[in-house]
């Protein structure tokens, strides 16, 4: 063995160890800090996010592929010449909302089958032309695709949103959102009758939700996603105010049977082009660190689509017991009772005893 180190140089090398710790609490801290603050973070100005992926883009789109919604089957034979035409006049003529009011318009496409109308609307880049029982049975089958986002089949008991409500109230228990009360004045086009909301709505903007972390059961989302100009933000901002095991819940138009996001130059039109297999690659490169993706496209027309996110942890009900508040006789024998200052003891006060602490 050497001879000892004098005790300077024992000073030295103890004060090195600790400066050496030192930065490495520091360095484990802020690792810490930053994966606390993962999916958090906000998109920067040119429209990129923070990825948590674990697979590359080649896999993910290997896994998300097989999700997207095959195209119709051709057109049968003796349809296929009134098909073509139909996708001529919509393709030229302002989209299907141009025609809906014409009867001649509206009776050929009754002629066709679901699968047909649905083949026209790929083709001419517009909206699938529903018959009303269709429609009717969409807006409900949305509905039941999205509110299974809830973590309990009791909807009384949980602290839920709808966020861009519009006039489809699916619960009363269910918190209406939206940048509107009723129907505005001389609102015309923009907010048809169909998008009336309760006078209780309240009116928040869609990525700007004024609730806290870890606050929320579960939130629903139905055709609003599409309009908005970073999903992948606002999903975040869904989740970070979902309580743990809460859900979330969201209905959005696939692209290729509505129109081309690359073409709305509308204030109020669709900013990003939707579909199920576009969600999947969503949810593995920004979400997945966060939420497990539990349903996507369980919807029975190409249109529209759903998807739940359902937030990692275990889920807890809001407790029903009272808190363990003082009574107020307990505040008054504590010294912490806010009344008038002029006021004399009460009453009997040296006959009633002092809560035990």
């Amino acid at each position: 063995m050497g001879a000892p180190l004098p005790p300077r140089s024992r000073l030295r090398l103890r004060a090195a160890a600790t400066n050496i710790a030192y930065f490495l609490a520091v360095a484990f801290l802020a690792q810490t800090i930053l994966k606390s603050l993962r999916g958090r973070m906000p998109s920067s100005s040119s429209g990129s996010w923070t990825s948590t992926q674990t697979l590359s883009d080649a896999e993910i789109d290997e896994v998300c592929q097989r999700y997207a919604v095959p195209e119709p089957p051709p057109f049968r034979p003796e349809k296929a010449a009134l098909a073509a035409e139909l996708v001529q006049q919509l393709a030229t003529g302002g989209g299907i909302y141009a025609f809906t009011g014409n009867k001649t318009f509206t009776g050929l496409m009754a002629t066709l089958t679901l699968e047909e109308r649905e083949r026209i609307a790929m083709e001419a880049s517009t909206v699938v032309y529903h018959t009303f029982e269709e429609a009717t049975q969409q807006l409900q089958l949305e509905a039941e695709a999205i509110l299974k986002a809830a973590p309990h089949s009791d909807l009384t008991i949980l602290n839920g949103v709808n966020v861009g409500v519009g006039g489809r109230q699916l619960h009363p228990s269910l918190l209406g959102i939206d940048v509107h009360r009723g129907r505005p004045e001389g609102a015309g086009d923009a907010v048809p009758e169909s998008q009336r909301t309760a006078n209780n709505t309240l009116l928040a903007w869609a990525d700007q939700l004024p609730f806290k972390s870890n606050s929320l059961d579960y939130i629903v989302s139905l055709h609003n996603l599409e309009h908005l100009q970073d999903p992948v933000q606002a999903v975040l901002h869904y989740l970070d105010m979902l309580k743990p095991g809460g859900g979330l819940g969201v209905a959005v138009p696939n692209w290729r049977y509505t129109w081309d996001a690359r073409t709305d130059a509308t204030q109020w039109g669709h900013r990003w082009n939707s579909a199920p297999e576009v969600a999947c690659r969503l949810h593995l490169k920004y979400w997945s660190h966060l939420a497990d993706l539990e349903q996507l496209n369980t919807l029975k027309y190409r249109m529209s689509y759903d998807f739940v996110l359902r937030k990692k942890g275990k889920w807890e009900p809001f407790p029903q017991e009272f808190p363990a508040y003082p009574t107020g006789r307990g505040l008054y024998c504590k010294n912490k009772f806010i009344g008038p200052s002029y006021m004399p003891p009460p009453t009997g006060d040296k006959t009633i005893p002092c809560p035990a602490s």
